[in-house]
């Protein structure tokens, strides 16, 4: 359910709470925007099409990558190829050579 809480002469924060989900907060300048947006997302959450993105927006390029070589990468016949790939645009002190050492071991080389 979504609550609306005024704070200031002219600010709106949305807090919506349902069971099984993480809250969600967020805060509007107008009154008619905030009660869109808590419908909108409510809705969606019923729909089961919410996704959310604050891990998403938290993780940085390195780690995503880390987690794309070891998840993704690895499960393919090109994996030396595209770890190579990965380390020459990313240098490979932003890698864990070790997880990449554990598919191919001579990618600790390139």
């Amino acid at each position: 359910m979504a609550t609306i809480e005024t704070r200031g002469p002219c600010q709106y924060r949305v807090k919506i709470r349902k069971k099984g989900h993480k809250s969600i907060t967020h805060t509007f300048l107008h009154l008619k925007k905030a009660r869109r947006w808590a419908r909108k997302i409510e809705s969606e959450i019923e729909d089961g099409l919410y996704f959310h993105s604050t891990e998403a927006e938290n993780t940085i390029l390195h780690v995503a990558l880390e987690r794309y070589a070891r998840e993704v990468t690895s499960e393919k016949k090109s994996a030396y190829a595209e770890l190579a790939r990965i380390k020459i645009r990313h240098p490979p002190n932003l890698l864990f050579v070790k997880d990449h050492e554990k598919i191919h071991p001579c990618l600790a080389c390139i």
